[in-house]
C-alpha cells in the first residue's frame, strides 16, 4: 500500500527486501524535498565548504562580507573548478573535519572563504545548528538577498557643506 502524499510503498522492517523499498522511497523524497542541488564550481572546493552563486553562474567559496554571499549551501564532496558537485541546502550533514559545540549556532565565516564559525560575525548569515561535533543541522537563512553585492549612495546638502557617502555592501 502506498502512502497518500508521496506515493511511496510502506515497508515492515521485518519483511524481506525492506531496505530496497526504503531506498526507493528516499529517491522519491529527494525529488520532492529540495535538500541538495547539482552545482558547477568556479574554483576548487573541499567537502563542507560554504558556497555562493556568482553572476557568472558558477559557485564559489562564500564569505560573510556582503559581496561573496549569501551562502546557498555546503559542498557535499570535494571538487575542482568546472566540475559539477552536489551541494547540501537543507537537512543534516556530517563532515569529519568539523569541530562544533553541540546545540549552538553556526555562521558563515567573515575571515576565511568557505569556512563556518561559531563566533557570530558582524555581517551574519546563520547556516545551521550544531547537533554534534562533526554534524550540522543545516537551516540556511538568506535574509535580504537584494542587498548583497549592491552599492548605495547618499548625498546630504546644507547651505555650507555637501557630504556624499557611498557604501558598497
Amino acid at each position: 500500500m502506498a502512502t497518500p502524499k508521496y506515493d511511496m510503498e510502506t515497508a515492515d522492517y521485518t519483511a524481506a527486501g525492506w531496505n530496497a523499498i526504503y531506498k526507493s522511497a528516499m529517491e522519491v523524497l529527494d525529488e520532492v524535498v529540495d535538500t541538495w542541488a547539482l552545482v558547477t564550481l568556479g574554483e576548487d572546493v573541499d567537502e563542507g565548504e560554504a558556497l555562493y552563486l556568482q553572476t557568472d553562474g558558477f559557485y564559489y567559496k562564500a564569505l560573510a562580507d556582503n559581496r561573496r554571499m549569501p551562502c546557498l549551501g555546503l559542498a557535499i564532496e570535494d571538487g575542482n573548478s568546472g566540475e559539477v558537485i552536489r551541494m547540501q541546502r537543507d537537512g543534516v550533514m556530517q563532515v569529519t573535519g568539523w569541530s562544533f559545540t553541540s546545540g549552538t549556532g553556526v555562521w558563515l565565516s567573515d575571515i576565511t572563504r568557505g569556512a563556518l564559525t561559531q563566533t557570530k560575525p558582524s555581517t551574519e548569515q546563520l547556516i545551521g545548528i550544531a547537533i554534534g561535533p562533526d554534524t550540522l543541522d543545516i537551516r540556511i537563512q538568506i535574509g535580504n538577498i537584494a542587498s548583497y553585492g549592491t552599492t548605495t549612495s547618499t548625498t546630504t546638502t546644507s547651505s555650507t557643506t555637501t557630504t556624499t557617502t557611498t557604501t558598497t555592501v
